[in-house]
């Protein structure tokens, strides 16, 4: 009985070593991440620290805010050279990326080709907190406009001095 019991406990050690090799790289792809470099891209889910869920866009490509497991909630930030502002483009659906109408000023979904509409500069509050400030609403003098979470679940321009209360997200290796 002994020998069994000492079988039976070097078997699920092996277990939980096993699971410890496998949950690892998943804890460390969880790690905040900086910026990508300008030229590059890096995948990331977009965290609101206010909801605790997760930018995603719908198969009908209306912004939302979902749980961070969902598949549409990995973002791939894309960083310029020579130029401040970044685009963030939905990995699970092609040319969707984060943006502004341009004629009625709501955040949500553009073709990734719109330069101009689908830039943001990603300011920094503090650590791995940011703010998301729309270069359409600088460029049309609007102020200093950031993507904002609703009660409701959907997103658009807020004012960036709102205290990150409502405009603070965290971006997450995807």
């Amino acid at each position: 009985m002994t020998k069994l019991r000492s079988l039976f406990a070097a078997a699920l050690l092996s277990v939980i070593a096993l699971g410890a090799l496998i949950v690892a790289p998943a804890a460390a792809s969880a790690a905040p991440g900086p910026l990508p470099d300008p030229g590059s891209k890096v995948n990331f889910r977009i965290y609101n620290t206010n909801t605790g869920r997760c930018l995603s866009a719908t198969p009908s490509s209306i912004f939302t805010l979902v749980s961070c497991g969902d598949n549409n909630a990995v973002w791939v930030v894309y960083g310029y050279r020579d130029d401040p502002t970044f685009q963030v483009g939905n990995l699970g659906q092609a040319n969707i990326c984060l943006g502004v109408d341009p004629i009625g000023g709501s955040a949500g979904a553009i073709s990734c080709s719109d330069e101009f509409n689908a830039r943001w500069y990603f300011d920094q509050l503090s650590g791995n907190a940011w703010q998301l400030r729309s270069r359409h609403a600088e460029y049309f003098g609007w102020g200093d406009q950031c993507l904002m979470d609703q009660p409701e679940g959907y997103l658009k321009l807020g004012s960036c001095r709102d205290g990150g209360v409502r405009t603070m997200w965290s971006l997450v290796y995807a």
